[in-house]
C-alpha cells in the first residue's frame, strides 16, 4: 500500500437518467495516484468500489489546499 494523503467523509451528488436525483455518503482515501471511495469506512483489507478520474482528484485536491489554508 502507498502512502495516504488524506481520508474523511465525502457526499457524492448525482443524477440518474431519469432526472431524479440522489446523494450518497462515502469515505475516501486519497493516495498519491488513486482516490478511492467506500460505502463503509474500510478496514485494513480494502476493497476498492470505484476509483476517480484525474480530474476529479485535481479538484479534490483543491478543496483540501483551501482547507489548509483556512485553518
Amino acid at each position: 500500500m502507498s502512502k495516504v494523503i488524506y481520508e474523511g467523509w465525502m457526499v457524492r451528488y448525482g443524477r440518474r437518467k431519469i432526472g431524479r436525483s440522489f446523494i450518497h455518503r462515502r469515505y475516501f482515501v486519497l493516495e498519491p495516484r488513486l482516490l478511492a471511495y467506500y460505502k463503509k469506512k474500510p478496514q485494513d483489507n480494502r476493497v476498492i468500489t470505484s476509483s476517480s478520474s484525474s480530474s476529479l482528484l485535481s479538484e479534490i485536491f483543491k478543496v483540501i489546499e483551501k482547507k489548509k489554508e483556512l485553518t
